[in-house]
């Protein structure tokens, strides 16, 4: 019904025609509102009776209402359908930053870390991006604690 207003509203827009979506709006917003108290209301309920008859599901409940519900992507969809294997799942993600980024980018920094290994790469970025080389930052920080 608010839907049908609104659309009411917009082959012509008078402010009556307004009224009345805000009208309906505001009933169905209430409408809403008391159902998802109902819904919690029943909650409380189903969980104090489990709390006597089924304390492991009674805890397991609250502990999932203390930390938040996390679901684990354990598929991805892909070119030819859904990925459900880590190894895939991994290849498919380097697919996507391939084309994101573009094809040179990512094979260049791929071959510079099966070479070298990922670590030793990070310090020689890190010594380009900035111009801080490690014995530097050594130096700084020693200078530092005899001043101090």
């Amino acid at each position: 019904m608010k839907k049908k207003r609104w659309k009411e509203y917009l082959t012509k827009r008078t402010e009556e025609k307004y009224n009345k979506y805000k009208q309906q709006r505001n009933i169905v917003k209430n409408m809403v509102k008391e159902a998802k108290n109902k819904a919690w209301q029943e909650f409380g309920e189903k969980l104090e009776t489990n709390s006597k008859t089924n304390q492991k599901l009674f805890y397991k409940v609250l502990k999932t209402l203390r930390k938040g519900k996390t679901a684990r992507v354990e598929t991805i969809k892909g070119q030819d359908g859904n990925i459900t294997k880590t190894e895939e799942v991994m290849e498919r993600w380097r697919q996507y930053y391939q084309e994101l980024l573009g094809a040179k980018a990512d094979k260049r920094n791929t071959d510079k870390v099966e070479e070298r290994g990922f670590d030793e790469l990070r310090e020689d970025q890190e010594e380009k991006s900035n111009g801080i080389t490690k014995e530097k930052l050594e130096w700084t920080i020693k200078k530092i604690k005899v001043e101090n």
